[in-house]
C-alpha cells in the first residue's frame, strides 16, 4: 500500500528544496554580475591611471627642459624602495592620495601609496 501522506510530505521538501537552489542561483548569477561590472570598472580605473601616469611623465620631462630649476622638481633627500627620488611633486601626490584613501575610509594610506612605488 502506498504511504500518500509522505509522498506528499517529500513532494513538498522536495519544491521547497527546488525554491531554495533556484534563488541561490538567482543570487549567485547577481554577484557574479556585480563582480564583472567592478572587475570592468577597474579596468577602466586601471587604464585611466596609467594614462594619467604617461601624462605626468611627459610633463615633468618638458618641465625639466623648460624650467630645471622647478621647486616641485626638487628632490626631498628621501629615496623610494624601487630607487626612484622623492620629490616635492611626490608629496603633492602623497598628500592628495592620503586625504582620498581617508575620506573612502581606507586605514593606513601610507601603506597602501607605498604598494605603488
Amino acid at each position: 500500500m502506498m504511504d500518500f501522506e509522505n509522498m506528499g510530505t517529500m513532494i513538498g521538501a522536495r519544491a521547497a528544496i527546488d525554491d531554495v537552489a533556484a534563488r541561490a542561483r538567482a543570487m549567485s548569477d547577481a554577484k557574479d554580475a556585480e563582480i564583472a561590472r567592478l572587475k570592468a570598472t577597474l579596468a577602466v580605473e586601471i587604464a585611466h591611471a596609467a594614462g594619467l601616469n604617461a601624462s605626468l611623465d611627459a610633463m615633468k620631462a618638458a618641465m625639466a627642459r623648460v624650467s630645471p630649476s622647478e621647486p616641485l622638481l626638487a628632490a626631498t633627500g628621501r629615496v623610494f624602495t624601487d630607487g626612484s627620488k622623492e620629490t616635492r611633486l611626490s608629496l603633492v601626490y602623497a598628500k592628495a592620495f592620503d586625504l582620498a584613501a581617508k575620506a573612502k575610509g581606507l586605514m593606513n594610506p601610507e601603506r597602501l601609496r607605498s604598494q605603488y612605488r
